[in-house]
């Protein structure tokens, strides 16, 4: 142990520790302050005690004997255990401690020496980020069958526990490039405090975690839910329940709340989905946000965090208003008691929810919400925001909101839609012009044509030459559409199974192989013996064993 007289003074760290010790945590720096006060007891007593053994002893006889200053001895029973000093293995350690790495090394955790290297560090950091996410027992079997025998699971576990976090089991590649995305890497928190009320829309479908009657089928069936909700105030401002996500859904979601508080919003913060991208609302001409001169704002594909609102607002529904129902079948459900309830409704000892009242219950449970006080609002609720909001009226008639619009080309005073003719006497003035046609989806019997620039009423067509076989409206035609769809699905499934069904061997394929196999047997050996089957089988006994002539151990044939 080297001369404590050439020790440099506990108050005073030396220049070069000071950033070490500056980012030490201030829990860390107290106790290692607190460690250095009885350090420095031992080494002011080693001179005179000869060693620091000596001076260990002096200083525990001390505070066993209430000789030590009070404030070392209340030191010295916070520094140990159960009321008592720390113990003489302990003391020394810290001295050590003290005197290879200065003040810096009596802070707990202080990582003074470096690791010893084995050479599987790099294999053992790529087996453990693969995604399949492996045990770290397992990366340490990898390792010992690749030759590394020192690899041993106790080694193997403290090297992955000490990687940055980013490495070891938070890594990209254990996680996922997405999931690392969403919750490690930092992102950028946006004010919306700024933002006028109702200038910005945020929407998006879900499919509800509450199992209900299927309308015409009465069978399980899970509703989809598309919602328009206001960024600023945080207000539903207008939702719609269908069988699924798509088009028509989102149409009918925004035409809700544009109609229920006469307001177009400036801007609409949607993802790139089908329902929200297509033709009939994105298009420049004819699309619905066009008509109304909407701007949109799609999301990043894949980043869950770009619509936060409106995503954190599916989670509050149904942890409070889904869960409450007895056929909720969220990822949180206990699987035994949802499959449960699936079997006793297949077998009619239940009945499911109906659309009609979880729309009602759905309905009233959003009025709830917003007027309920909102984390994000100050204390106000959304109801609250929501009054203060300026309109822009719609200036359009009720019955042309839900109205898409599609361009086509006049030919002989009739313009074709989706399979179907329409007429009127004044379109044979614009015959090889393109028009823009507004149609009802509920009702094909008329069309509004309009000028393509400016969108001026020019007349309304009728429905001609219609056949038996097209629907009444365009909605029954995509559910026809939907129902041929499922309907191929099925066969495809249908198919496969019978397909898989023909692989199986019957008796009377395995009869015909057998006699096949025979003879092709039969052929081999006459050319072998100049005999066949049909020859007479020899007499055989223990006094003359007749030759064969086929050798056994040939087994050619």
């Amino acid at each position: 142990m080297p001369d404590p007289q050439e020790l440099p003074p506990v108050e005073a760290a030396p220049a070069a520790e000071q950033a070490d010790w500056q980012r030490l945590p201030e829990k860390k720096r107290a106790v290692a302050t607190a460690r250095a006060a009885l350090v420095k007891a031992v080494l002011d007593r080693a001179c005179e005690c000869g060693s620091c053994n000596s001076a260990i002893d002096y200083l525990l006889l001390s505070l066993e004997t209430d000789r030590a200053p009070k404030q070392l001895s209340d030191t010295a029973l916070r520094l140990g255990r159960k009321g008592k000093p720390p113990n003489r293995g302990t003391i020394y350690r810290w001295v050590k401690s003290y005197q290879q790495g200065g003040l810096c090394a009596l802070a707990p955790g202080y990582k003074g020496s470096d690791r010893k290297t084995y050479g599987w560090e790099v294999r053992a950091q790529h087996f453990y980020s693969l995604p399949s996410k492996p045990a770290m027992s397992a990366v340490a079997e990898w390792l010992r069958e690749e030759g590394f025998e020192s690899a041993t699971y106790s080694r193997v576990r403290r090297y992955l526990l000490g990687l940055p976090a980013d490495q070891g089991a938070l890594s990209r590649g254990r996680l996922g490039p997405k999931l690392f995305r969403d919750t490690q890497k930092t992102f950028h928190r946006r004010d919306t405090r700024d933002l006028p009320v109702g200038f910005v829309y945020q929407g998006d479908g879900h499919t509800c975690d509450v199992y209900l009657a299927h309308p015409a089928t009465g069978k399980l069936w899970r509703a989809e839910l598309t919602v328009w909700l206001d960024v600023r105030s945080r207000y539903i401002a207008g939702w719609f329940i269908s069988e699924s996500e798509s088009t028509l859904t989102t149409l009918f979601a925004l035409s809700h709340a544009m109609l229920t508080w006469d307001h177009v919003p400036a801007c609409l913060h949607i993802d790139n989905g089908c329902g929200y991208k297509a033709k009939l609302m994105n298009d420049d001409s004819t699309g619905f946000y066009a008509r109304w001169n909407i701007e949109t704002l799609f999301a990043l594909p894949g980043n869950s965090k770009g619509k936060g609102q409106v995503e954190r607002w599916f989670r509050t529904m149904e942890e409070a208003f889904g869960k409450r129902w007895e056929s909720y079948c969220g990822a949180d459900m206990a699987d035994e008691v949802i499959n449960k309830y699936v079997r006793d409704v297949n077998a009619g000892k239940r009945t499911p929810p109906s659309l009609q009242d979880y729309k009602a219950a759905l309905g009233a449970w959003i009025e709830h919400y917003n007027n309920r006080v909102h984390s994000e609002l100050d204390g106000k609720t959304p109801a609250e925001l929501w009054a203060s909001l300026e309109r822009t009226p719609l200036h359009t008639p009720e019955a042309a909101i839900c109205r898409p619009q599609a361009e086509r080309r006049v030919r002989r005073q009739a313009i074709q839609l989706h399979n179907r003719e329409y007429m009127a006497p004044d379109l044979i003035a614009y015959n090889g012009q393109t028009l823009v046609v507004e149609y009802d989806v509920h009702d094909d019997t008329t069309v509004r044509v309009l000028t393509r620039d400016d969108k001026r009423w020019i007349c309304d067509a009728s429905l001609v030459n219609a056949k038996s076989y097209l629907p009444s409206s365009r909605v029954a035609e995509m559910q026809q559409k939907r129902l041929v769809g499922q309907q191929k699905r099925l066969q495809r499934r249908l198919d496969e199974v019978e397909a898989r069904a023909n692989l199986a061997i019957t008796h009377t394929d395995t009869l015909d192989d057998v006699e096949a196999m025979n003879a092709g047997l039969e052929t081999r050996l006459e050319e072998k013996t100049g005999t066949g089957f049909e020859q007479p089988v020899p007499v055989v006994t223990d006094d003359d064993l007749p030759v064969a002539g086929v050798d056994i151990f040939d087994t050619d044939y």
